[in-house]
C-alpha cells in the first residue's frame, strides 16, 4: 500500500504537480517506516517551503534533520528552509542561531544568504556600519553570487540612510538600477529608497 504511495507521489513530482502529490505525501510523513516518512519529509519541505507556507516548511525541515542518514546536501538544503521559515515567521532569535551554522559552508549561495541574513539582522538592529562590514565581506567572498549580492546592496542603502548618509545611500541605489536589471524586485526596491533619500 505505502510503496504504491510513494511511487504515485514520485510520478506527481516528476509531472510538477505538487498539489496532488501533497496529498500522498501528507500521509506518507505519518508512515511508521522510517524511509518513507523521511521520503515524505523531504518532499513536503521542499513544496511548503516553494508555497510559502513557512509554519509547515519549518516543521518538514525539522523531521529531515532528525534523519541522520540523509544525505549533506539535503541536511543542508533542510537547514537553509528551516533558517528562511523561521526568518519569515519574525523568529529572529531562532532565525539567527540557524543562519550562523551556515555562514561557513561550502556551498556559495548558503554561506552568501547566511551573511545576508547576518547583515539584515544588524540592520535591523540599527547597527548600520557593522551591517555594511558583513556586506562588504559577502560582495569579496561570494561576487559570483549575485542574487545576494544585490539584495545586500539595498540594504546597504538603508543603512546608509541610517547613517544620514544621503550621497552614499544615493550612489548605492543608482548603482543596484544600472548593474541589476536582471531582478526588477530588487530594482524596483532600491528606486522607492531613492524616493525616500531626496527628501
Amino acid at each position: 500500500q505505502e510503496d504504491a504511495q510513494v511511487r504515485i507521489a514520485q510520478i506527481l513530482l516528476s509531472e510538477n504537480n505538487s498539489s496532488e502529490a501533497k496529498i500522498y505525501l501528507e500521509n506518507l510523513a505519518n508512515s511508521s517506516n522510517v524511509t518513507i516518512k523521511n521520503f515524505a519529509s523531504i518532499e513536503l519541505m521542499k513544496i511548503y517551503a516553494e508555497e510559502k507556507n513557512f509554519s509547515q516548511a519549518e516543521k518538514f525541515a525539522s523531521e529531515v534533520l532528525k534523519y541522520s542518514k540523509n544525505s549533506a546536501a539535503v541536511l543542508e538544503q533542510a537547514k537553509v528552509i528551516k533558517a528562511r521559515s523561521l526568518m519569515n515567521q519574525g523568529k529572529d532569535k531562532d532565525a539567527q542561531i540557524a543562519y550562523a551554522a551556515l555562514e561557513k559552508s561550502a556551498n556559495t549561495e548558503v554561506a552568501a544568504e547566511a551573511l545576508y541574513a547576518k547583515a539584515f539582522y544588524q540592520n535591523k538592529g540599527k547597527a548600520f556600519k557593522s551591517s555594511n562590514e558583513t556586506i562588504f565581506k559577502l560582495a569579496n567572498n561570494y561576487a559570483s553570487e549575485e542574487y545576494w549580492g544585490a539584495k545586500s546592496l539595498v540594504l546597504m542603502v538603508r543603512n546608509y540612510i541610517g547613517l544620514k548618509d544621503n550621497y552614499q545611500a544615493s550612489y548605492t541605489a543608482d548603482q543596484i538600477m544600472d548593474n541589476y536589471t536582471d531582478f526588477p524586485e530588487i530594482v524596483s526596491e532600491a528606486k522607492d529608497l531613492k524616493k525616500q533619500i531626496k527628501k
